[in-house]
């Protein structure tokens, strides 16, 4: 039971980091095209 629950404790983790990437993704991916978006503005 011991070595299962440290495979799931890993597996966790392995989720948070991914969710993380994920919404750090996304984030960019919105701050880019505002970037954009406003540099269309200025030109």
């Amino acid at each position: 039971p011991r070595a299962k629950l440290s495979a799931f404790k890993g597996e966790n983790e392995i989720n948070k980091a991914k969710d993380l990437i994920l919404k750090l993704n996304g984030y960019l991916l919105t701050s880019t095209s505002t970037i954009a978006s406003i540099s269309d503005d200025i030109t």
